[in-house]
Parts: structure tokens; sequence; C-alpha cells
């Protein structure tokens, strides 16, 4: 990969160069395939809040001083559909399927998930994702770790909803729904230049210059800096071989008896 032409703050190295330069490329492919899908969720939300008249229209009548009246009815249809969600609260729930599962451990994983879900006010974050959804096609939550204390090193899984779902960009080539097939992903967040500093005192802000910019809005504006979370996977080969009792092991750890047959 060629090395970029546009700066990077000072103290940066040449593999975050690397890995910023490939981010910023993945970026613009993402965003290229998203974007018609992107500019129509801004309008949709545009719509339902209000902003009905379209603008040459709403110019012309503006100039006659005549008058141009809104009557929105899609709010209480929006609150139709959260009020199911909230009404039929979608649940967890594991269940033992063969390969030596057992009901007991499937019950066990239950409540753990159940015990996150009510630290994680889990009906909040579906309803706004769903929600999110049904205004503008774009919605969805994350599953993320998180310290349990100020003073621990133990960790919590937390659910949380996703602030901005039309700054998330997914691998192009992932079909699946759950985009669990997607090889790299962007999640966006906008803060406060106070919030950003507060958090990340020692970072400095910076721009994608060539980057496109999603809406009307840049990396960072007078007011707001867009933080990215960039996550890749990165494929592994190894060979796996199966033993007589049935057992698979990674051959390059395995040092017992030779494999029935190995993939």
């Amino acid at each position: 990969m060629a090395k970029p032409d546009y700066k990077y703050p000072k103290g940066v190295g040449t593999d975050e160069i690397d890995i910023l330069a490939e981010a910023k490329e993945r970026w613009d492919i993402g965003f290229r395939h998203e974007e018609e899908n992107i500019n129509e969720a801004y309008d949709d939300l545009k719509f339902i809040a209000g902003e009905q008249w379209p603008p040459e229209i709403k110019t012309e009548r503006a100039g006659d001083k005549r008058p141009m009246l809104t009557v929105n009815m899609l709010p209480k249809f929006m609150k139709q559909i959260t009020g199911d969600m909230r009404l039929n609260k979608p649940a967890i729930k594991v269940r033992a399927a063969g390969n030596g599962a057992q009901k007991e451990i499937a019950d066990i994983f239950t409540g753990l998930i159940r015990n996150l879900e009510a630290i994680s006010d889990a009906t909040t974050v579906y309803t706004r994702g769903g929600e999110s959804a049904a205004r503008c096609g774009l919605g969805g939550w994350a599953i993320e770790t998180r310290y349990n204390d100020d003073d621990s090193f133990d960790q919590d899984i937390r659910l949380s909803y996703v602030t901005d779902p039309l700054d998330m960009i997914f691998d192009p080539d992932a079909k699946e729904l759950s985009r669990e097939d997607a090889m790299w992903a962007f999640r966006g967040r906008r803060y406060s230049y106070e919030a950003f500093k507060t958090r990340w005192p020692d970072a400095a802000i910076s721009s994608w210059d060539q980057a496109r910019a999603l809406g009307s809005c840049d990396w960072y504006t007078s007011e707001e800096v867009r933080v990215v979370w960039y996550w890749v996977k990165k494929p592994v080969t190894k060979t796996l071989g199966q033993l007589a009792n049935g057992d698979v092991v990674d051959m390059s750890t395995h040092t017992g008896e030779p494999p029935v047959k190995t993939r």
C-alpha cells in the first residue's frame, strides 16, 4: 500500500500510519457503498421531524407569503411501533441442542444473559435501536465490556445503544443481515471539544483531508469532533486434527497421539 500524502500528528509511527491509511481507504469504500442509504436516512429523519415541504415549493410559498401547514402524522405511528416493542419485550433463552449440551448449563447461561440485560437496561437499548430502524431504516446496538468499578480489574459485558447509526460503516462484502461475515467495520460518535479532551487528554485532533464526510459534518467542526472505532478480522490458517476419541485439536500445539484425520 502506498504511503499517504497527507499529514498526521507528530509522534505517529510508520505502523500507525499504515493502519490509518488502510482505515481511510476502507472508510471511503464503505461510505461510497452506503452513501445513498445514509443520505436517504437523513431525509427520513428530517421528514419525520416535520420538514415535509420540498425546498423549491417552500421557497416559492415563502416568497409569496403563503401559509405552509404541516400536519405531521408520523410520530403517532412511531409511538405505536415502539409501544409494541415495550409491551413485547425481546428475551434471550439458551437451549441445549446436541453435542453433549446439558439443560442445566443452558439455564445457567440464560441466567447470566438476563443479568447482563438487567444491568444494561436492555429494554431501553432494544427499543431505541428498533425505533431508529423504524425512523430511518438504520439502527442497532453494541455488545461491549466495561470495568465494573473504578478500582477493579473485573469487567462486565454490557449492551449499549448506538447513538448515531448513520455513523456506522460495514464491509460492503458482508451479506448477512447481522453483518457477522464482515471483515471490518467502523463505528463513529461525535464529542464536544470539552468532552473529547477530558476523555483523551493526550490525543491530537486531526482530519482525513481526503475522506468524505457523513451528512454536512466533517471529521471535526468548530463545535464537535468525530471519534471512530475501527475493527478488523485477521484470517488465521491452522491445521486441525481429529483424534480417535473424537476430540479436535490444533496440530500446531498437539503433541500426543497422531490424529485420525486432519484438515
